[in-house]
């Protein structure tokens, strides 16, 4: 992640870059967030 922050940075993209940490944090939250529904529908604990 080092690697991908210093390459963002030196080009002056850190805008994108933190974008692009911004969605995949969405993108991680709703998928764990679906997952805990199904678990739920099939009565597991989540």
């Amino acid at each position: 992640s080092t690697y991908i922050s210093s390459v963002y940075f030196d080009n002056q993209n850190a805008g994108y870059a933190s974008a692009i940490g911004v969605v995949l944090f969405i993108i991680i939250a709703v998928v764990t967030g679906l997952m805990n529904k199904g678990l739920d529908k099939l009565g597991w604990e989540s």
